[in-house]
């Protein structure tokens, strides 16, 4: 049998309920080349069940392993795999059918690279004004990616191991994830690559959709976690981690702060998730600059609030 030129890797955690999307769109993909590796990472749910009763039209290998943490189960995989690029998803992404073509055409053209896909929002699943707003951000963000072909440095670093690629050659060289990190993992492989000289390039035409059924309270969450994961990491490698923009502690004037303080409040939360009537009373504009204030407050100005 012919080894597959690419190695798609997917981690999960109790992802019964959207493994099965994430393959779906694999299956419909312009390039056949590939094998899917699925690492459940200690799974309490029926995942593994799941995957081993049904049949793909996919070259699949399914690992069941112990909880160890998104790096584990990524570097577990990576283990395992014969192609000579791979891919990372996340089981919460539907790549679109030319995603991974995409991918083999960036590295066609950017050898011995880093290449970070795009996560979008698929528009008809966004079901509440929050998901709207958050869709609305993404797309802001999305607006300030570096051009294809301009390599991101120190200050502008993004890498979401969400849909990303890279030849298994420069993943074996930078060592692959850190395995004592949970969270920020793919941002900390980012900066190793940076100090390795290995360029890290954004690809707007390797396009996932990214099923996320966000609320305001675990968007805030995840933004906890998050400030969390690059504290840990600053320990960790203060070396690395400490210059890097998306390190720094915000930290508001007077006025600023008293306003988050109005704001970063489980009321707010609540009411955006529960009853929302915000959307019928105020126009878009000042409600979504309402959420972001919450969110703010929230996650950056007083991460210690009850929710």
């Amino acid at each position: 049998m012919t080894s597959p030129s690419v190695s798609v890797i997917i981690p999960t955690y109790n992802g019964a309920a959207k493994i099965l999307n994430i393959l779906a769109a694999l299956e419909t993909q312009t390039f056949s080349a590939f094998e899917v590796i699925v690492v459940i990472d200690g799974s309490t749910d029926n995942t593994y069940s799941l995957l081993t009763d049904s049949t793909f039209a996919l070259d699949l290998k399914v690992i069941n392993r112990s909880n160890g943490g998104r790096s584990v189960a990524r570097n577990t995989g990576t283990k395992e795999s014969q192609g000579h690029l791979i891919i990372f998803f996340d089981d919460d992404m539907r790549p679109l059918p030319d995603c991974i073509e995409k991918h083999l055409s960036h590295h066609h053209y950017y050898k011995n690279s880093i290449c970070v896909g795009l996560a979008i929002d698929d528009e008809n699943l966004l079901s509440s004004d929050f998901q709207k707003f958050r869709s609305y951000l993404t797309n802001i963000w999305n607006q300030h990616l570096p051009d294809e072909g301009v390599a991101m440095n120190e200050k502008n670093l993004l890498l979401a191991a969400a849909n990303c690629s890279m030849p298994i050659s420069i993943f074996q060289q930078l060592g692959g994830f850190d395995e004592r990190l949970t969270d920020a993992e793919d941002f900390e492989l980012g900066t190793r690559a940076i100090a390795q000289a290995i360029p890290v390039y954004f690809n707007i035409q390797a396009k996932a959709f990214h099923d996320d059924p966000v609320t305001c309270y675990t968007y805030i969450r995840r933004q906890r976690e998050y400030a969390k994961a690059h504290e840990k990491l600053q320990q960790l490698k203060p070396h690395l981690v400490g210059i890097y923009s998306n390190a720094q502690v915000y930290k508001p004037s007077v006025l600023k702060k008293a306003v988050f303080g109005l704001f970063a409040n489980k009321f707010f939360v609540y009411s955006i998730d529960r009853f929302n009537f915000y959307q019928f009373v105020l126009p878009q504009k000042i409600r979504y600059k309402l959420y972001d204030v919450v969110v703010w407050g929230m996650a950056k100005v007083f991460p210690q609030r009850q929710m």
